[in-house]
């Protein structure tokens, strides 16, 4: 009985360290807040393609009756959430049958010294990279109808403000469902399988 006291804090101990590893090294910039950063753009790509689709005469919910199809190009930025930008720039073709319209967009962006801060943690994390994403939008009767999809891939690097940096590639695929209130991220981010659920709403982009 002796000998299992004395082993059992010494087995506990050794998990701490264990466990710290399993998350990386305290200096390194965590996978989980390079998801985030993902997340967060796609959500903001989101939103500058729905904005785009509420111009006057191009929203998939005027003119719904007039047959036919037509392509608009836009170029769009928006600031990040503590400095710095998102630019987004495409092309978005419309089709209209039968009271509905679809939409297929195709564009690049870029971010640009694109400032978030740590959901870990209070560093500031600074982005920039590049990306291509395509996405689909659907309406029956002017209302969002099915799953909506956008497709991003590219890479970034993000700088914390120790100093500390790391480079990344991802490619992602979130899928938007109007009736149920949600967007689902799947993909890889730096090499990790990811897939994140949040709530969403039509207007959100």
């Amino acid at each position: 009985m002796r000998h299992w006291i004395r082993v059992l804090p010494a087995t506990t101990l050794l998990l701490v360290p264990a466990c710290a590893d399993s998350i990386g090294p305290a200096t390194a910039i965590a996978d989980e807040d390079a998801t985030d950063i993902v997340v967060e753009a796609d959500a903001t790509a989101g939103s500058i393609l729905f904005g785009q689709l509420l111009l006057a005469g191009f929203d998939g919910m005027s003119d719904i009756t007039a047959a036919g199809g037509d392509v608009r190009e836009f170029s769009r930025s928006r600031d990040c959430p503590l400095g710095g930008t998102i630019t987004v720039a495409g092309r978005i073709e419309r089709t209209i049958t039968d009271q509905a319209a679809d939409f297929n967009a195709s564009a690049t962006g870029e971010w640009n010294g694109c400032v978030h801060g740590s959901r870990r943690n209070d560093h500031r994390l600074t982005v920039d990279g590049t990306f291509s994403m395509s996405a689909f939008r659907h309406y029956v009767n002017r209302q969002p109808s099915g799953p909506q999809t956008l497709t991003k891939s590219g890479s970034f690097t993000v700088t914390r403000d120790d100093g500390e940096s790391r480079s990344c590639e991802y490619s992602v695929t979130s899928t938007r469902y109007p009736e149920e209130h949600r967007r689902v991220v799947k993909g890889s981010v730096c090499g990790r399988e990811i897939d994140r659920e949040v709530t969403w709403s039509p207007t959100d982009g």
